[in-house]
């Protein structure tokens, strides 16, 4: 394994170490806090008024630790830019649910416009990069060669899915930093 990984990877977690701490207490002052729906558990009612926006300080240490040891290339700024974007649409989330106490954030539409567009901005990117479109069939031996409307309709199913399940238990429990 490249040690680059490794060190990438722990001066992201000592930049959450250092930074987390300031962060949270910055959101409890400004009262950036969950609201929970009475439809809720009451299980889930503990929750009212923890501190969301946690992706920002996901999103910083993992682009500052990229930065510093990826490097400047295409494909480390691409793949930032559609990282950050992805964080950009769950801080607005988080941020209408604290800021305007509407407990459903942003809505589903909205969301999804803006990830599709992030997921065709990649789709573009790795077609215009010269990757080899295709699709390897686990257990087998077997690769499908992708037609570009192909990779553009699979890259944002793939983005949007995930990021959209990691949203889902998030939502569920607060807990979607380890689930990542």
């Amino acid at each position: 394994m490249d040690p680059k990984i490794i060190y990438g990877s722990l001066v992201a977690f000592a930049i959450s170490l250092l930074i987390g701490p300031f962060l949270i207490c910055a959101m409890q002052r400004l009262r950036f806090g969950q609201t929970i729906r009475g439809a809720q558990p009451k299980t889930h009612q503990k929750k009212s008024g923890i501190p969301n926006m946690g992706g920002v300080l996901i999103i910083l240490a993992a682009s500052a630790s990229a930065l510093a040891f990826a490097g400047w290339s295409r494909d480390v700024v691409y793949g930032l830019v559609v990282s950050v974007g992805y964080g950009l649409i769950g801080l607005l989330d988080d941020f209408i649910i604290a800021v305007k106490k509407r407990s459903l954030g942003l809505k589903a539409r909205h969301k999804l416009v803006g990830q599709a567009a992030l997921g065709i901005l990649l789709a573009l990117y790795l077609l215009e990069s010269g990757t080899n479109p295709s699709l390897y069939i686990p257990f087998s031996t077997w690769t499908v060669q992708l037609a570009p409307w192909m990779v553009i309709g699979l890259t944002v199913l793939v983005l949007t899915g995930s990021s959209n399940a990691v949203n889902f238990t998030d939502g569920l429990d607060g807990l979607a930093a380890g689930t990542s």
